[in-house]
């Protein structure tokens, strides 16, 4: 019944999002959100409460997001395109900044245990480490293919956009990286370093103009992540 509840909702999403490509961008992201944060949550309550049930649900959420964001058109290969040089270029930084983020989080938080806070591990820790192969295989998925590729074209893809529009260029980019961050509050530590990361993120999609870059980066930062448990 959660399969057959997925498909239908991504039917919807797609819809949704092909009747979406006039509005307002604000209106664009406000479905987009509400897809991310709630779209699965029907298929919560055909599947018996647990961990897992929590992970089958933010799976279905990233997904009818991006379905959503990618019916609606965002994310569209530039044209022209950058010269082979800059994608080059642009990859290799994208790169670096995905591991120099990993880098800066974990030196930010051993200052915060240091100083005696207490760094707290995402749930999604737990299935990686005890859970059964299947378990392990969505967590991966979630956490390097959905997670990079929805976050970003909802937060540079969508949400910049629309604050730039509306506040200007660096209120846009400030704004958008501290929601990003916020996004995470489950994980309390993590959030200060993910609002950096976000700020950074939002300005690399700025400036190469394609999210494409920023969608790498955060892959990369995350399969790092998924390395090094």
């Amino acid at each position: 019944m959660a399969l057959l509840y997925t498909l239908i909702m991504a039917g919807v999403s797609i819809w949704m999002g092909r009747s979406s490509r006039t509005l307002p961008l604000g209106v664009q992201f406000l479905v987009a959100l509400y897809f991310f944060l709630f779209g699965g949550l029907g298929a919560y309550f055909l599947l018996e409460e647990s961990e897992f049930a929590l992970l089958v649900v933010s799976c279905i959420n990233q997904l009818l997001a991006l379905l959503f964001l990618l019916s609606v058109g965002v994310g569209k290969t530039p044209s022209p395109l950058p010269s082979n040089i800059k994608l080059w270029k642009w990859t290799g930084v994208s790169l670096l900044i995905g591991c120099g983020s990993l880098i800066g989080s974990g030196i930010l938080l051993e200052l915060f245990e240091s100083l005696g806070g207490q760094v707290e591990q995402q749930g999604l820790v737990d299935l990686l480490a005890d859970g059964n192969s299947f378990e392990k295989g969505l967590t991966i998925l979630l956490v390097v293919g959905l997670a990079p590729v929805a976050e970003e074209l909802l937060f540079r893809g969508s949400l910049l956009p629309w604050l730039i529009e509306k506040m200007g260029e660096w209120a846009g980019i400030i704004v958008t990286g501290l929601l990003f961050g916020l996004l995470h509050f489950e994980t309390p530590s993590a959030v200060p370093p993910l609002m950096v990361f976000g700020v950074v993120l939002s300005w690399w999609s700025r400036h190469t103009g394609w999210v494409i870059f920023p969608i790498l980066a955060h892959f990369c930062n995350n399969a790092f992540v998924v390395l090094s448990l």
